[in-house]
This record gives C-alpha cells, structure tokens and sequence, in this order.
C-alpha cells in the first residue's frame, strides 16, 4: 500500500496507470495476464518468500520469465529475502534489473518506475 500512496502522491507518476498483481502458490497465470505485464512501461516486483517459491513451479515459471523481460523495465524489492546467485537460474536477466531497498529514498522509488 506504501508504495501505491507514494507513486499517486507523485506529480510525475500520478498519470500512469497502475495495476497490482498478487502472486501465492496457487495463482494460475493467464494470456490475459500476461499481456498486462507485457504492456508495461515498468514493472516492479516485491519479492518476497512466497513469491520466490513462485520461481519453483514448473507452469508459472516460463510466464513470469516473460512478463519479467526486457530487463530495463523490470525493479525488484527485495522483501524479507536475500539477494542471491539462485535466482540467476530462474531469471537469466536478473543482474540487470533495478534493484530498490527498504532504505532507499521515496524519490528513489518514483525515479525508478517513472
């Protein structure tokens, strides 16, 4: 909700459109979806532990690969969980995406998505 306030907050965010989308061990991942990732201008990720076991699941893993790519579109935070080595096995771009932390500035968040 914090980071939903602090983008409608923002002069230069506040236009964009914004969609949320909760991921958990039983979501099930559409065409429809994946196209709304797909029209993105930027994609954040809060990745936490129940979203990092997301990764493991055979059916869900080849879409978010692709909702998740080009890579300069793509910032995580990382939520409870470690950066690590592993999830360059899921996601071979994952070096490149933007990374935000918990310390980081609010105008660091709004530069990265705008």
């Amino acid at each position: 909700q914090y980071l939903q306030d602090l983008f409608l907050a923002s002069r230069q965010v506040r236009s964009q459109k914004m969609l949320t989308y909760r991921l958990s061990s039983d979501t099930s991942f559409s065409a429809k979806d994946l196209n709304f990732f797909l029209g993105a201008r930027c994609v954040v990720v809060l990745l936490s532990a129940e979203m990092a076991q997301c990764f493991c699941r055979p059916a869900l893993l080849p879409p978010l690969q692709r909702a998740f790519h080009p890579p300069h579109r793509v910032v995580r935070l990382l939520c409870g969980v470690q950066d690590s080595e592993e999830f360059l096995d899921y996601f071979p771009d994952w070096a490149h995406w933007q990374e935000l932390t918990c310390d980081d500035e609010p105008e660091t968040y709004v530069a990265a998505v705008k």
